[in-house]
């Protein structure tokens, strides 16, 4: 009886991790019962800084009331900028009070996106035989006025398409439209607060990538 329990045990473990082709990593309830602001206001450890910024640039009620995409940027990726190196820390900022308004409402801005948008909303990329670049994405323009490309990507699952997990990607364009900045993934994305979604960027994304600060 008892080797009987462990292998019908076994079998359930095995079909709860595959049902759907889809292994659960843990990611707890995505809804959030608040506006976005309560939310980056709630997970410190991630969101302190930007919460910092936003305030700086008195830009609260778009996270209050607006309905918008936000491509959130974390913690670490501020901390690097102000102290690790870059254009940040030359410019001689050490924290968050040390940065203009202006640039405070730029970095902001430059990742606010008009409307709830989220992970499978946005259109997979198209590649050739050769893993070339021929279509897919979407070009969204924020509110600071430059544009972000996004685009989804399934990766195959043992060797079969259209099975594996879905990652979503970006970058920024410069004014030219053409000319990218560096490339990165979302480490986690569809965070739903009642006006919205953020889609959390990895924390070695840097600052600089936005392309468009006014260090001038």
């Amino acid at each position: 009886m008892k080797k009987h329990l462990i292998i019908l045990l076994f079998v359930f473990a095995f079909v709860s991790c595959t049902k759907y082709n889809y292994l659960d990593t843990g990611v707890s309830n995505p809804y959030f019962d608040g506006d976005m602001y309560a939310y980056l206001q709630s997970g410190s450890y991630n969101w302190d800084s930007i919460v910092k910024i936003i305030d700086r640039a008195q830009l609260q009620d778009v996270f209050h009331h607006d309905e918008i995409t936000f491509m959130g940027l974390t913690n670490h990726s501020i901390r690097q900028w102000l102290i690790q190196g870059g254009k940040g820390y030359e410019a001689g900022y050490r924290q968050v009070a040390d940065i203009p308004e202006t640039m405070c409402r730029a970095i902001v801005l430059s990742l606010v996106i008009d409307g709830k948008m989220l992970r499978d909303d946005i259109e997979r990329i198209e590649l050739n035989e050769k893993g070339e670049y021929i279509g897919g994405g979407r070009i969204c323009k924020t509110r600071y006025g430059n544009y972000i490309w996004l685009w989804t990507e399934q990766k195959p699952y043992m060797g079969v398409d259209g099975l594996g997990p879905v990652s979503l990607s970006m970058t920024t364009l410069m004014e030219d439209m053409k000319t990218q900045v560096a490339t990165n993934t979302i480490a986690s994305g569809d965070i739903q607060p009642n006006n919205g979604v953020v889609h959390a960027l990895e924390y070695s994304y840097h600052l600089d990538n936005i392309g468009v600060l006014p260090y001038e």
